[in-house]
C-alpha cells in the first residue's frame, strides 16, 4: 500500500476536520524508523519540533499552526 498517497489524504482530511472544528494548531509525532511517515507530514506543512530518544530510536515531534 506505500507509495499511493493513502496516509497524505487521511491526514489531510484530519486537518481539515481539525480546521472545521476550531482547532489552530495540530502536533503530530513519528517514529524515526519510519521516514515515509516524517515525508507526509512534512508535505503537509508540519515541521520538526523536537526528538526524544528511545529504547531502540527516536520518537521525532511536529508542529503545524499556531506554534508551527
Amino acid at each position: 500500500w506505500s507509495g499511493r498517497g493513502l496516509a497524505t489524504a487521511v491526514a489531510q482530511e484530519a486537518l481539515i476536520r481539525a480546521a472545521d472544528a476550531g482547532l489552530h494548531a495540530v502536533r503530530a509525532a513519528t517514529d524515526e524508523a519510519n521516514p515515509a511517515s516524517a515525508r507526509v507530514l512534512h508535505k503537509l506543512g508540519f515541521r520538526e519540533i523536537g526528538r526524544i530518544g528511545g529504547p531502540v530510536g527516536s520518537i521525532l515531534h511536529f508542529a503545524r499552526g499556531a506554534e508551527g
